[in-house]
């Protein structure tokens, strides 16, 4: 099963990257830049967690796409290292492009199951990337220790 999930993953980005043609924007990209629209002034370490993806490549993602002029990365109240990400004007405009491409690659894809069964492919999936979400968290949180019992002393 992991073979035949691990295909239709490669499936997905080419027929994604096909829709997003002209646009520019990895898939990588396109999830950073959607996740600072759904919650803007999040930090990198924020981001990071929200994506699945480590810090350092969510700093590669946000030079580049400061680069691009697509975010601003301004220091943030009372973190003397984070940063807050916000998309401008430029940002929103090409992700907005981004999203119908994005749609269309999604209605593509479901398109390729009868119709019947759409609900739950979707169902599905999103049962996986629930579990995988939660797999995540709990990788994130530390462990709570628990205090050893000590054995009963003995009387002397």
């Amino acid at each position: 099963m992991a073979h035949l999930l691990h295909r239709a993953q490669q499936l997905a980005t080419e027929i994604f990257r096909e829709e997003m043609g002209t646009i520019g924007l990895t898939r990588p990209q396109f999830a950073f830049l959607l996740s600072i629209l759904r919650g803007p002034g999040l930090g990198q370490k924020e981001l990071a967690a929200q994506m699945g993806a480590d810090t350092s490549t969510i700093a590669e993602i946000a030079a580049r796409m400061e680069a691009c002029g697509y975010i601003t990365r301004e220091p943030r109240q009372g973190s003397p290292r984070g940063v807050r990400l916000d998309l401008t004007l430029a940002g929103k405009r090409r992700l907005k492009r981004a999203r119908q491409a994005a749609a269309r690659a999604d209605r593509i894809l479901l398109h390729l199951f009868p119709a019947r069964d759409r609900r739950a492919v979707l169902t599905g999936l999103m049962h996986l990337s629930d579990e995988m979400g939660r797999r995540e968290k709990e990788r994130r949180e530390p462990r709570k220790v628990r205090p050893r019992k000590s054995a009963p002393q003995k009387r002397r």
